[in-house]
């Protein structure tokens, strides 16, 4: 909810007239004391408020100042680096962080004994660490319905968007999908199989068309 009292106050400090912050805001003072909270207020008119009374955005909305994050702890910043990058070699993060190898090898053993007792846990193979994730939280059909999502979301590659225009003229001409198309699709869900019948496009692919169309 806006501090109305705070922004009040603070015109009258700065000699804001209520034409100018209308202006400025793209309300009025009075049109917000009316709508009493911050519904229909968008949040870039917060921001001009803030901007124009140079008032903290969280003392504005009634909430206590905002503070600086606390320094990240050092696993921490192992952990994000893992994270992001995947196997990395311990004297490559003493290089990118610019830290002394031993606090980097200190690091990642505290990060090693945090994740105890979580679905990951730190592999190291000789100098290259990285981050995986126990096996027993995460079944094979889990693991491969996830694979395959994120497969079927990447963009096509040259080879399977010849064989999608290949698919499409042979839906047009015979009313199914030609055998080698089929099986380039089918990998990315593009093609619907039943027993005993010839593969065809599936019916999200052909709207996806007509919706272009």
């Amino acid at each position: 909810m806006l501090d109305l009292e705070l922004i009040r106050n603070r015109m009258v400090e700065l000699g804001v007239h209520d034409a100018e912050f209308t202006m400025r805001v793209g309300t009025s003072l009075s049109e917000l004391r009316c709508a009493g909270s911050l519904a229909g207020l968008s949040v870039d008119a917060v921001v001009r408020i803030a901007d124009l009374l140079g008032i903290d955005i969280n003392l504005l909305l009634g909430r206590a100042p905002s503070r600086k994050r606390a320094p990240a702890s050092d696993d921490s910043v192992i952990e994000a680096a893992l994270s992001r990058h995947g196997q990395v070699h311990e004297r490559d993060l003493a290089t990118a962080l610019r830290w002394k190898l031993s606090r980097v090898r200190e690091a990642v053993q505290d990060l090693q004994v945090r994740l105890i007792g979580t679905g990951l846990h730190l592999v190291r193979v000789g100098d290259l660490v990285h981050l995986e994730a126990f096996p027993e939280f995460l079944t094979a059909e889990i693991d491969e319905v996830l694979a395959t999502q994120a497969q079927r979301r990447l963009p096509l590659t040259l080879i399977e968007a010849v064989h999608l225009m290949s698919a499409l003229h042979s839906t047009a001409a015979h009313g199914y999908v030609d055998p080698g198309s089929a099986e380039v699709l089918g990998l990315r869900g593009l093609v619907h199989r039943e027993a005993g019948e010839l593969p065809t496009l599936h019916a999200d692919v052909l709207y996806a068309i007509d919706t272009l169309a």
